[in-house]
């Protein structure tokens, strides 16, 4: 596990700003609310329905007014905090996420499911133990018109992945989460055949096709696959998926969260906290440990002979 431990100290002034911003709506709340309630009984006694009408909206008003500073200060707070973070370990942190192409390779390998609407952001690319990788949040839609009605599923909302190998696989190995009676539908959109393994807990979460036996059980070590298991611990609801093409191990977790149909895996998401308690830092963090225990379980440094 790397040696950067975060110091919420750091942003002293940040945090100074979060106060002022709940200060801020602490004040509108208090002066908005009597002042709101008043004006919705002159009006409702005056105008009526109408009246009521804009009574409500002046209590939208207000809302909208109370959350300003703390709406616009989240963007800046994750921006700094994540960048914080990935500069300390020489990355790269870019919020507006990478280029849409950069999710055609995981369709491609059926780690993400057909979609005609795609949103990312919040992009880290750097190195974990001399392994050059990046990561990324992905939300990926299918949406359907026709006379009648417009329908949107969401097919993946969560996070993408991709570790540089120093050298070529033979083949395409392709590991996906097991689907039960589903299997069967799974293998026809594989390029390779079905690999067993002996590791029955592994068996039984996940199914493996490769282009090359071999190969796949070379990768697919006791410790890589306990690797993939040990996941759970931080995404205890993810769907979890990878692959091995050409030079690249990609990762797929579809976390599957409540509010899977908007980006923000990384977003600060309650402002009365102090920044040393924002989950999205103690997200990173286990997350972070998860990807260098991957690189540790696969040998992933430039001494691997694959």
């Amino acid at each position: 596990m790397s040696k950067y431990r975060f110091d919420p100290t750091l942003f002293d002034e940040l945090e100074q700003e979060r106060l002022e911003a709940l200060a801020w709506r602490k004040k509108t709340w208090l002066l908005g609310i009597p002042i709101v309630a008043t004006a919705s009984i002159i009006a409702a006694a005056t105008f009526g329905p109408e009246g009521l009408i804009a009574a409500l909206i002046g209590a939208g008003l207000t809302y909208m007014i109370a959350e300003f500073k703390l709406s616009e200060l989240k963007e800046q707070m994750k921006t700094d905090i994540l960048s914080h973070m990935a500069d300390a370990r020489g990355w790269r942190f870019d919020a507006d996420g990478p280029a849409e192409s950069a999710v055609s390779v995981y369709r491609d390998l059926n780690l993400l499911g057909a979609h005609n609407e795609l949103d990312v952001e919040d992009l880290f690319e750097g190195e974990l133990k001399g392994v050059r990788f990046e990561l990324f949040e992905a939300l990926a839609r299918m949406r359907t018109k026709n006379r009648k009605s417009d329908s949107v599923r969401t097919v993946f909302s969560g996070l993408l992945a991709r570790f540089n190998f120093p050298k070529d696989f033979k083949g395409s190995t392709v590991v996906l989460t097991d689907s039960g009676f589903f299997n069967w539908a799974a293998g026809f959109s594989q390029k390779g055949e079905r690999v067993t393994l002996e590791d029955p807990v592994f068996e039984k979460q996940f199914q493996v096709y490769s282009s090359d036996q071999v190969e796949a059980r070379y990768l697919l070590t006791p410790s890589f696959m306990q690797r993939l298991l040990d996941i759970r611990s931080v995404f205890p609801d993810a769907q979890i998926q990878a692959a091995f093409e050409r030079r690249s191990l990609y990762l797929a977790i579809d976390t599957k969260s409540s509010s899977r149909d908007e980006l923000g895996f990384f977003d600060v998401k309650d402002m009365s906290q102090p920044i040393s308690r924002q989950s999205a830092v103690q997200l990173f963090e286990q997350e972070l440990q998860v990807f260098e225990e991957i690189v540790d379980g696969l040998n992933l440094d430039a001494s691997t002979r694959i």
